[in-house]
């Protein structure tokens, strides 16, 4: 009998060859291969050649997989094919041993079938040829990895083991030496366990030396050094989960929460849902002549996986609102964005955006990566995609990050040039430009394993026929990106115009807007313009703009300005007359002694004694209560008692009326000196006036201070008007 023969090219395989066969369980990239490698513990050797790397044994791969792989390399060779139990990838090392030993009792009976001995001797005989490898086209029967696990057998051997498959199947072969199940000293005793792990989860760098006397210093346990160190081996190889939660719980919540079910189901068609985020990305950018850690904001269309990426000096409100705007003219509306409660993206302008376009915003748990995974996923693809390619790459986290500065020398490492970061070499602007076409070029163009069949996103968004929700007008949605800085981009339309920072900007609209609160919205890259809209921002009224910027021309402008402002007024009072024809004001005190004298109510002299003490009695509480508190004063202090006052008493009152009355006199104007006359200091305008005007009609003349003080208040358009309104006059309009 013999197995299947590989050629050699073909009996190890790398992950890049492994995932190129698209062999039945196995994934179909590359990484995704090499995933399944490390988390298996499969072995593997360097491989020989050009380019490196490493490669295993294609004995090593899933059972299904492996016989799809024989079916396309392997020549049968003459006799009965032999299925070879290779060790599962994610089994314990107890059922390869048991696969080893089922394919020796197969192999020992195909061996005495095939020469016919007796049982007996044919056993003999298999185990000698076996144990020194001198057994007929062994390396066809058994491969290596067998041999090594069971380096000999014995006749009684074979035949306990043939014993075990045939009442007990496969299971039987598994070794259960060792101590029983549950008879360890931390399975009968519960609180030595669990202080023995509280121990090494709060101190992870103790030895299990330092832990076995923790024991038994501070809660007296006896534990055999070898027991402990057993105890902690088997608990970080069995329950790695649980060892994950005390000592990494971000890894645990990563690689152990179950996810059983699809966050995707429920979105069916392009833009359904959008996933929002922000990293701050291990590249030092240059930003004029310094260096800045820049983070990079992204944004993920879940049903096609697409991405925008988009490169600013951290997460701000506006960078988010530059993302939207980029990706919303790449790819239409969204229906709804999923985020986290980050500030910017919980900022109101990012908020009143959403409700402007229509898109349902929700927002996830804090701490709660889960929920939200695309993204997540997505920047995983990012850190180990793009960025390693980038020159001066610190690494995707700590140890990564350590390991490639541990490969510089000490001289650079610590010498006098030496730097705490390694920054990148591009600009912000030039990093952009890498990442989209990495975006463009590489990551649309790749299978993607969250879609069905190894699609890519971009077949994927290709595919899609149905109508896509897609902006008209570009421009309409620059205006509602971006509010004026300051006040949610709430202004006051002044005299001048509107004013942001330093700049005016006016319009022959705004006339009819004068005096009103405006919301503003204004473009950071055309700051020549403005678009203005009301308070509630419901309505657009008018686009401004800063002629000091575009050179319009500012006479029309203003002339226009003052007839719109002169027919909004028009119309006011207009209205106003019209409102007064149906409900005039003249006349209405009288109208409404009329109404009050015919309303049935008798004149007070005309009421009842009972009627008068009636409303006494209905007057508002809390002067009801200050009555009881004066009645209950005066009850306390008893009836008056007037006395006579002494002379002495009359001298004091006196003396203490006249004092009151000297400080209650007015006082004493006090007087200013002038040029031929001495005149009261005023401390009001009109009180000079009039004391001029006096002056003048008696024949005197003002000195020349007075004189052009007195011009001044004349030619005072705001002081006429309080003169006139003191005056009841009316003031001549101005020429």
């Amino acid at each position: 009998m013999t197995l299947p023969a590989l050629p050699p090219n073909k009996e190890w395989l790398t992950a890049a060859e492994a995932a190129a066969e698209g062999l039945p369980g196995l994934p179909s990239t590359k990484r995704s291969v090499n995933r399944l490698i490390t988390d298996a513990g499969v072995k593997t050797r360097k491989r020989d050649g050009r380019g490196g790397g490493r490669e295993f044994h294609w004995s090593d791969l899933p059972r299904e997989a492996r016989d799809e792989y024989l079916k396309r390399h392997a020549a049968p060779a003459a006799g009965t094919a032999l299925t070879l139990l290779a060790p599962k990838a994610r089994e314990s090392v107890k059922y390869t041993h048991a696969d080893a030993r089922l394919l020796i009792v197969k192999a020992a009976g195909d061996f005495i079938a095939r020469y016919n001995h007796p049982k007996g001797e044919g056993l003999a005989l298999f185990s000698g040829f076996y144990n020194g490898r001198q057994l007929p086209q062994l390396a066809e029967v058994l491969p290596e990895w067998v041999y090594r696990i069971a380096p000999g057998v014995a006749p009684h051997q074979l035949r306990a083991w043939e014993s075990k498959i045939r009442h007990g199947g496969h299971g039987a072969l598994v070794d259960r030496r060792g101590r029983p199940p549950g008879t360890t000293i931390f399975e009968k005793n519960p609180q030595l366990r669990a202080a023995t792990l509280m121990i090494a989860t709060a101190q992870t760098t103790w030895s299990a030396m330092q832990i076995q006397k923790a024991l038994e210093d501070d809660w007296n346990y006896t534990v055999a050094l070898r027991t402990l160190q057993l105890f902690l081996r088997n608990f970080r190889k069995d329950e790695r989960a649980a060892y994950a939660v005390m000592n990494y719980p971000d890894q645990a919540r990563s690689h152990f929460r179950p996810a059983f079910g699809r966050r995707d189901e429920d979105v069916t068609f392009i833009n359904a849902r959008w996933e929002l985020d922000a990293t701050v990305a291990d590249a030092m950018c240059l930003v004029g002549n310094s260096l800045k850690r820049c983070s990079i904001t992204g944004v993920i269309d879940v049903f096609t996986r697409r991405a925008v990426l988009l490169v600013s000096d951290k997460p701000r409100a506006a960078a988010t609102q530059a993302l939207f705007r980029k990706a919303i003219l790449a790819w239409g509306l969204p229906a709804k964005i999923k985020t986290d409660n980050g500030k910017e993206f919980t900022a109101r302008d990012v908020e009143r955006l959403c409700a402007d376009l229509g898109i349902e915003i929700e927002f996830s748990r804090p701490f709660h990566p889960d929920e939200k995974p695309f993204i997540e996923r997505f920047f995983g693809t990012l850190n180990h995609g793009f960025f390693p390619l980038v020159p001066h790459y610190v690494g995707s986290n700590v140890a990564e990050r350590k390991a490639i500065e541990n490969r510089a020398s000490f001289e650079h490492r610590f010498g006098d040039n030496a730097r705490m970061v390694i920054e990148t070499p591009y600009t912000p602007e030039q990093l952009q430009a890498r990442l989209d076409a990495w975006l463009r070029d590489v990551y649309e163009q790749a299978p993607h394993e969250g879609l069905k069949n190894g699609t890519s996103p971009w077949q994927k968004a290709d595919a899609f026929q149905d109508a896509v929700v897609r902006l008209q007008d570009e421009r309409a949605l620059d205006r509602l990106l971006f509010d004026a800085p300051g006040a949610s981009g709430i202004r006051n339309v002044g005299k001048r115009g509107i004013r942001i920072d330093s700049r005016l900007y006016i319009a022959g609209a705004l006339g009819e807007h004068m005096g009103r609160r405006v919301h503003v919205r204004l473009d950071p890259h055309d700051l020549g313009y403005i678009s203005v809209y009301s308070a509630d921002r419901s309505t657009f009224l008018c686009v401004a703009e800063c002629v000091e910027i575009t050179g319009g021309d500012r006479q029309r402008i203003a002339i226009a300005a003052v007839k719109s402002y002169d027919t909004r007024r028009r119309q006011i009072v207009a209205d106003n007359q019209a409102v007064q024809k149906v409900h005039p004001l003249a006349g209405f005190l009288d109208r409404m002694l009329g109404e009050a004298a015919n309303d049935g109510a008798p004149p007070l002299d005309a009421l009842s004694d009972a009627s008068r003490e009636a409303m006494r009695v209905a007057n508002p509480r809390r002067l009801i209560e200050a009555q009881r508190a004066a009645d209950a004063l005066d009850e306390f202090r008893g009836p008056a008692k007037p006395n006579a006052p002494t002379a002495a008493q009359s001298a004091n009152a006196d003396a203490i009326i006249a004092e009151i009355d000297a400080r209650n006199a007015a006082p004493a104007p006090r007087m200013t000196q002038c040029d031929g006359y001495e005149r009261p200091d005023f401390n009001t305008p009109m009180g000079f006036w009039r004391w001029a005007q006096e002056h003048l009609a008696a024949g005197n003349a003002l000195d020349a201070q007075d004189a052009d003080y007195f011009a001044d208040l004349a030619k005072n358009r705001t002081f006429q008007l309080k003169l006139a309104a003191a005056r009841s006059e009316p003031i001549a309009a101005e020429a």
